[in-house]
């Protein structure tokens, strides 16, 4: 999703208009203006510089260190510091039911 959406080169489209759209350029890891046709192109295109910050330094970190894995979440139970390995961290939440509010643990890592 990252390289279709903020990897590709801009493409201006076979369309004759000239819009200013914005675009994501990794080399710089910043989003830069270009000429837009107007139709078709591809999905790194935003029509603001705002947009496309929004869309895709969000993904630039996620996938900027692929040997990192993300954290995971697992679900089971943290009662004791005894059952929960150092490299896990345990987090309560709540789960809403209608009438009702319980509380469901969940370990990461």
């Amino acid at each position: 999703r990252g390289d279709k959406r903020c990897g590709a080169e801009p493409d201006v489209g076979p369309c004759k208009a000239a819009f200013q759209h914005w675009y994501y350029n990794r080399e710089t890891t910043s989003c830069q203006p270009f000429i837009y046709g107007g139709c078709s192109g591809n999905k790194n295109n935003y029509v603001s510089k705002e947009s496309c910050t929004a869309a895709c330094t969000v993904v630039e970190r996620l996938t900027a260190n692929p040997e990192t894995t993300p954290p995971r979440l697992v679900t089971g139970r943290c009662w004791t510091r005894a059952t929960v390995p150092d490299s896990v961290r345990c987090c309560k939440f709540p789960i809403f039911k209608p009438f009702k509010v319980l509380s469901r643990s969940v370990a990461s890592g």
